[in-house]
């Protein structure tokens, strides 16, 4: 009984380790340092940045399908990190951070940008803002903590350190 606890508690710890989103800045984190970071277009509609395909009239070409005048979706103008990843055309999930070629099919990856929104989070409590500066929180202003920004998808390759 005592070994099926202890299993029990590793696994409650690792879960938490690994489902617990870290607050903390990219430099201590292992996460995404954002240098690269331009303006794109987003869609609220269906959560996604838009490539030149994706965009018609202003906006969402998938959301927007059938629909007219007030009823269509703008896209918003968002600040997003842009990091260089190299894919397989035939094998999506066949990447690389370097040149290569595909481990699957052995055509060589093309480059692609991946796109992350750039989000503003205070390192301390972990609230969201919509510019860098000082957090609200009463707490974080005693331990001068600040809200900066970081990329959504911080962490996760290619955004990574």
């Amino acid at each position: 009984m005592k070994t099926h606890s202890r299993i029990l508690a590793c696994a409650l710890i690792a879960a938490a380790i690994v489902l617990v989103p870290s607050t903390t800045g990219a430099d201590d984190d292992g996460g995404c340092p954002a240098k690269t970071i331009k303006e794109a277009p987003y869609c609220s509609g269906c959560s996604s940045i838009l490539q030149a395909g994706q965009l018609a009239g202003g906006g969402c070409k998938s959301c927007n399908e059938g629909k007219s005048g007030k009823e269509k979706i703008k896209a918003v103008k968002v600040k997003v990190c842009v990091r260089t990843v190299y894919a397989c055309d035939e094998h999506p999930d066949s990447t690389s951070a370097k040149a290569g070629t595909c481990g699957e099919c052995s055509n060589p990856l093309e480059k692609t940008a991946d796109m992350a929104r750039v989000v503003f989070k205070c390192t301390g409590c972990g609230a969201e803002g919509k510019k860098a500066g000082r957090c609200k929180n009463a707490e974080c202003k005693k331990a001068k903590n600040k809200i900066e920004a970081r990329c959504e998808k911080s962490g996760r390759a290619p955004h990574t350190a």
